[in-house]
């Protein structure tokens, strides 16, 4: 059983499951329906290819065959590590599949924050000639909360661009930060000198609710926040706030903590929202897919799983 969509940017990962014997069923379950409404599909599953919906203990009850989870993508906060562990059902995620496009979204957004290209282009389209002032990145300092694969992506992207860049991670490369000439500080400097800041880390309740009113207020006025990591780091309602108040001068958000997203946010001028796009490729959906693929034909042959997520 699959995600939906699935196939449908390549044939390749169904091509494959056919290959080594494996039945597909591309059901809507994983489409935000009810698990009742897949019910009959579930029954029968061994391996699901999985996207965004909640696996519970409500899913595994009526999934009683169900031996692995093959993640398309890295978020796996929708699945409850105890259930798995409890029921002996492996989970696999694809990480490196999402990574340049993630990162090439966060440049993206950077771009955007110092020039506002989507407030000139909405001005534009209804009749106003408003040229923004922007800045340039040049000389500019760009703080990195989490510099794993996509932050340090984002730092090797960023080179040409004579960007001061600061980091803050659990486990700090002193290679790679000699290598692209940047270093680790507390996330208190980046607040304190930060004029971008971008999340990329993974979440953990320990880090739920990271950018806050108090963190915000330690930031400059002027600093861009941008947030493509996971919805519930920022606390939405207190970063309305400082938006809206011009206590920070703009945010571009890709995650949220419920989505479809629709709040308060929508209604301020100051701030980028963007469907959760950011590993939305052809060539990275291509990947992902066939990453996830090929981890259940490895589990189904005995071999070792790649990307296994043990939490046990």
């Amino acid at each position: 059983m699959t995600t939906v969509p699935f196939g449908t940017v390549s044939a390749e990962p169904l091509e494959l499951l056919e290959k080594h014997g494996l039945d597909c069923v591309i059901s809507p379950f994983a489409d935000n329906t009810s698990v009742e409404n897949s019910r009959e599909h579930l029954a029968s599953a061994d391996y699901i290819i999985a996207g965004l919906h909640q696996f519970d203990s409500k899913l595994f009850d009526v999934a009683p065959r169900l031996k692995l989870i093959a993640r398309v993508g890295v978020g796996v906060n929708n699945i409850d590590f105890d259930e798995t562990k409890k029921r002996k059902i492996k989970v696999t995620y694809t990480p490196d599949a999402v990574t340049g496009a993630v990162a090439e979204l966060v440049v993206g957004l950077i771009i955007e924050g110092q020039r506002r290209i989507v407030a000139v282009n909405n001005d534009l389209r209804e009749g106003r000639w408003n040229k923004h002032m922007g800045y340039l990145l040049r000389g500019k300092t760009l703080g990195i909360i989490g510099v794993g694969r996509i932050g340090q992506s984002v730092i090797k992207l960023l080179q040409p661009f004579g960007i001061r860049i600061l980091g803050n991670d659990i486990v700090e490369d002193k290679e790679f930060g000699k290598q692209f000439g940047f270093r680790y500080v507390d996330k208190d400097t980046i607040y304190r000198e930060s004029d971008i800041i971008s999340l990329n880390l993974s979440f953990s309740s320990s880090v739920k609710h990271l950018i806050n009113a108090e963190t915000l207020g330690k930031m400059k006025p002027n600093v861009y926040l941008i947030n493509t990591a996971r919805g519930s780091l920022v606390n939405e309602q207190d970063l309305y706030s400082a938006l809206k108040s011009k206590r920070i001068d703009g945010a571009s958000l890709d995650v949220f903590e419920s989505e479809p997203y629709s709040g308060p946010l929508q209604e301020l001028e100051n701030v980028v929202l963007t469907a959760h796009i950011a590993a939305a490729t052809v060539e990275t959906r291509k990947r992902m897919e066939l990453e996830a693929t090929q981890e259940i034909i490895r589990f189904h042959r005995g071999e070792p799983l790649l990307n296994e997520i043990d939490r046990n």
